[in-house]
């Protein structure tokens, strides 16, 4: 987010610091991912995992064990800006509730994120998804500077064994307490879909349209080495972005390195571990 000039011109000293926030958020919509979304180029509408919760909702109501999981990311590897998540999902009857807590920030300056989430099957083919967002910014001397709320939809719809379509709309930030500032986070509206060749690799592509700024255009390349061995593979414009990572499963517990090269920035690395039950 940006703040207002006034108190920015006050403080000339968070200039620099609200900028690479700004950029964070304005790099993606979701300035968190989990490692496996962000190893695929950032596609995440037909995937579910143990980020649904804050990534697309419907994935919920796929899910069908239980999970709780932390995430790290270090933006263009400045450990100032150290992004931490913590997810934890509950696998339903008839579909999946979850809970994501995001953090990020320097000393004097953070953000904190929450998604309240619940997914549901519709039919054995089709699910869908909801989820409230609450935001806050605090300052150092002022906890709750600017306050957020959003909520997020999303569709997942199963063709095949092999092809699975998604859709999400998220709105992070339709309310904000400080109608003055600018909220990084915007309306977005994704879709895309993802197809199995061969029972060897899953092809995912997206795209993702924000009012006001360019078409981002993701594609993912999931290459299944063993059944507990994921190779990851990404390509994203705006901005143009290479990335690659691994997924290994040990029993119950998933681990997933992932790094992201920007053209423009530098690179970004991502960790996830998740515990399954």
């Amino acid at each position: 987010m940006i703040f207002p000039r006034k108190w920015s011109l006050r403080r000339p000293g968070f200039l620099i610091p609200v900028f690479f926030l700004s950029f964070i958020q304005a790099y993606g919509q979701n300035y968190w991912l989990d490692a496996g979304s962000a190893g695929l180029g950032a596609c995440f509408v037909t995937r579910s995992g143990q980020a649904s919760a804050g990534l697309n909702q419907a994935g919920l109501g796929r899910n069908n064990k239980s999970s709780i999981s932390l995430h790290h990311i270090r933006p263009f590897i400045t450990s100032d800006l150290d992004i931490a998540a913590i997810s934890l999902q509950l696998a339903l009857k008839r579909g999946g509730a979850g809970l994501s807590l995001s953090s990020m920030g320097i000393p004097g300056m953070r953000q904190s994120s929450a998604w309240i989430s619940y997914g549901l099957m519709l039919h054995p083919q089709l699910f869908a998804g909801a989820g409230i967002h609450l935001g806050n910014t605090s300052l150092a001397k002022e906890a709750n500077y600017q306050m957020e709320a959003g909520f997020a939809l999303g569709l997942q719809f199963l063709i095949s064994d092999e092809l699975t379509l998604g859709a999400h709309l998220s709105n992070p930030a339709a309310w904000s307490s400080y109608p003055g500032a600018i909220s990084g986070r915007s309306m977005m509206i994704s879709s895309g879909l993802s197809y199995l060749f061969y029972k060897t690799a899953r092809y995912h592509t997206e795209f993702h349209v924000r009012n006001n700024k360019p078409v981002q255009w993701c594609n993912g390349l999931e290459i299944i080495i063993k059944e507990r061995l994921q190779l990851l593979l990404g390509l994203k414009n705006q901005p143009w972005s290479l990335s690659a990572g691994i997924s290994l499963n040990y029993r119950k517990l998933w681990i997933c390195l992932s790094g992201t090269y920007c053209l423009d920035t530098g690179c970004t690395p991502y960790t996830s571990l998740s515990y399954e039950w």
